[in-house]
């Protein structure tokens, strides 16, 4: 957030305390940005739990708060932030997705459920092999 949101006089309506958890909600994001490019997976619950956390205070704040430009530029700064954390956690969960099949048809093939033909496709059982014939 810039020095313009933080570095203000106080007001007594409500802004303060919304400008307090969009600044708080701002780091949590960029942590959790951080954990998610890092695969620092383990720490995810509690930055969970913290965003929670923020939620509730911003849900009880925003009613009581008049929609001045600088509670939407902030609001605004928190949900731009959450949408990029948004895309990097979908691009992790794909990443993950993928590394799981990949194990799993490695797990496969070891365990002899699944084989490769001379020509290279995939088999399910010995007898399918030998009934194929390469082709030109």
């Amino acid at each position: 957030m810039d020095d313009t949101i933080t570095q203000r006089p106080p007001v007594a309506d409500g802004t303060d305390s919304v400008l307090a958890a969009v600044e708080t909600g701002l780091k949590i994001l960029e942590e959790e940005r951080e954990v998610f490019l890092a695969g620092r997976y383990e720490k995810i619950e509690k930055l969970t739990e913290r965003k929670r956390s923020i939620i509730t205070e911003l849900d009880a704040a925003i009613p009581r708060t008049p929609r001045s430009d600088i509670v939407i530029e902030a609001i605004s700064l928190l949900i731009e932030q959450s949408r990029r954390n948004e895309q990097i956690i979908v691009a992790a969960r794909q990443g993950l997705s993928y590394a799981r099949r990949r194990i799993a048809s490695i797990h496969a093939t070891e365990r002899g459920d699944v084989a490769y033909a001379e020509d290279g496709t995939k088999i399910r059982n010995a007898e399918e092999g030998t009934n194929r014939s390469k082709s030109a």
